[in-house]
């Protein structure tokens, strides 16, 4: 009988619900067939989570697993849940170790549609295994509906009753209807409508290289073969999609992590795995929600000491299994078409390196704050000129793209050096590389500002200096163009970013950011084209710079010394 811990619906599974029937003590789970995607429910009305496993990883034998991942086989345990995979023509056996018997099986495949002569003689050689206690075959309700198909499989059913002779129990038509009636005769579910089925779509959904299985109650001719909620057919190569993995560092992420795990779950096209990179985080205990969360995708945690956020993404990038590499920091929120939309430029232009979008920001509790931040700011994108890649903050948000993992790899990834402002240089980088860039209006990502963001830090401030020392020592004059790419624009740039940075950590009194801000601004202050009004000599001291922007302030805005609108107390 079915086990009744298992009451999620059709085939669910997961590494909570896995730890409990083998705490239960349920000696053999078939739920899951390997090498499937992660699938929606196809049928509205079916009586499931919503979602399949993805399976993909999983064994094709019997095994144990291991106890943080159902589809792992864990060869140290010697006792308790076996995982029986749902495989064409499974063969189990049941050996008798001490007091109980222990499963296990084989997987070579003996479909029930197989050639009569071929299934005869496989037949004959599994039965006569001498472990062999059980045989059981799967028949597909559609499968009548392909004439060759079907025929064979009668033939070979009548084989598997001559040879079993008595040692055979069926699961017939009428048996199955007493399992779906009541006391009276009714029928607990609705019956199907005649309609006309057409044989070539039975054959391509019989046929499927990644067939997510049939369910009873799925109208054939009714089902839309190429709207995404079937796996691609082999006989149609353009249905097949990216693999997509989703890559989440993580330094004590608690507060915010939850939302961010959930939207990955909640996309219309879901990640084919999550890795999460523990970027040598203090709280441990912030990942226990992983075990049990119902995830349709695997998810991996990867460990590393304390590197920063652009070390993080390297690694996971370098664990990833996936093409595309769509990346996801701890405070921000997918939405939900977010990687549908994403993805599908690249399925569009194979030679596109980066796809990305507009955000929303949100603020600490994940209320909206601004929509459509690029489009407000009037930050134009996809960049066409280098000058408009250096001359203003790109606001190319890694939660808010997808990139392409070979052309990633081929760019050696985020520098590491950097912990702020990598994702510009990697997009200059890229840019100047001639990289196929994708950019859609629609915001598909929640971008949380906060306190606790980095972009005020002191290592912020250094890794700004650090970066501008990168672009002047990469990109060289065009002085026949009359094109000074440094002191013209990025310069100028970097000189208005420090001093507002200045100006709020001398009105905290963060003497230490503040201290950070004035050397930075000097520095950029005296490589800019056109030199600051501010004398630099004037914001030597923070303390004397903080009652400077007082008596700014107090004064008439038409009789102020400093007119840029940053050199203020906040």
């Amino acid at each position: 009988r079915a086990c009744e811990a298992n009451n999620n619906g059709d085939r669910f599974m997961s590494n909570r619900l896995c730890r409990q029937l083998d705490d239960a003590g349920v000696v053999v789970d078939l739920s899951i067939e390997p090498g499937l995607r992660a699938q929606r429910t196809i049928v509205p009305s079916e009586v499931a989570t919503g979602w399949l496993p993805d399976c993909r990883t999983a064994p094709t034998f019997a095994y144990r697993p291991a106890r943080n991942d159902f589809r792992t086989p864990d060869p140290s345990r010697t006792d308790g849940l076996v995982m029986l995979p749902l495989t064409p023509g499974v063969s189990l056996s049941l050996i008798p170790v001490a007091d109980r018997l222990v499963p296990t099986g084989t997987y070579e495949t003996l479909h029930a549609w197989t050639s009569p002569a071929r299934f005869r003689e496989m037949l004959r050689l599994r039965l006569a295994a001498p472990t062999l206690t059980h045989l059981a075959f799967t028949i597909r309700s559609d499968i009548g509906l392909l004439s060759d198909e079907w025929a064979a499989t009668e033939a070979n059913m009548v084989e598997v009753a001559r040879q079993l002779g008595e040692h055979q129990q069926w699961c017939t038509a009428s048996a199955a209807v007493a399992l779906l009636t009541d006391d009276d005769g009714r029928t607990r579910v609705l019956p199907q409508p005649d309609v006309v089925l057409d044989g070539d779509r039975a054959h391509r959904w019989f046929h499927g290289r990644e067939d997510p299985g049939f369910r009873e109650g799925i109208e054939v001719e009714a089902l839309d073969l190429t709207d995404g909620s079937v796996a691609p057919l082999s006989d149609d190569p353009d249905l097949r999609r990216p693999v997509v993995s989703a890559i989440l560092p993580v330094y004590n992420g608690g507060a915010h992590l939850v939302k961010a795990v959930e939207s990955a779950i909640r996309q219309t096209q879901p990640p084919d795995e999550l890795i999460v990179v523990d970027d040598g985080s203090t709280d441990e205990a912030q990942f226990d929600f992983l075990d049990s969360i119902p995830a349709p995708f695997p998810i991996r945690i990867v460990r590393q000491p304390n590197a920063g956020q652009s070390a993080a993404r390297n690694r996971g990038a370098a664990a990833a299994r996936g093409t595309l590499l769509a990346f996801l920091d701890q405070d921000d929120v997918w939405h939900t078409r977010h990687l549908a939309t994403l993805v599908g430029s690249f399925v569009d232009d194979p030679e596109l390196a980066w796809a990305y979008s507009d955000f929303d920001e949100i603020d600490s509790d994940g209320h909206v704050v601004i929509r459509s931040f690029l489009d407000q700011h009037g930050i134009d994108h996809p960049k066409q000129t280098l000058r408009a890649c250096l001359e203003r903050d790109l606001m190319v948000v890694p939660s808010a793209s997808v990139v392409s993992h070979s052309a990633f790899d081929a760019l050696g990834g985020f520098d590491e050096a950097l912990r702020g402002y990598e994702d510009d240089d990697l997009y200059v980088r890229g840019f100047r590389s001639g990289w196929r860039f994708a950019f859609h209006a629609e915001p598909l990502t929640a971008f949380r500002v906060h306190d606790a963001s980095d972009s005020g830090s002191e290592r912020f401030i250094e890794s700004r200096v650090r970066f501008g020392e990168k672009l002047r020592n990469a990109i060289v004059d065009d002085k026949r163009a009359n094109r000074y790419y440094f002191r013209e624009f990025v310069a100028s740039r970097f000189f208005t970013t420090s001093l507002n940075d200045y100006a709020r950590a001398v009105s905290e009194r963060n003497w230490s950011v503040a201290g950070r801000a004035r050397d930075a601004l000097r520095y950029f202050g005296r490589l800019r084209r056109r030199k600051p009004r501010i004398r630099l000599a004037l914001i030597r001291s923070p303390r004397l710079f903080r009652v400077m922007l007082r008596l700014n302030d107090a004064l008439p805005a038409r009789l102020r010394p400093l007119r840029n609108p940053y050199a203020r107390l906040r």
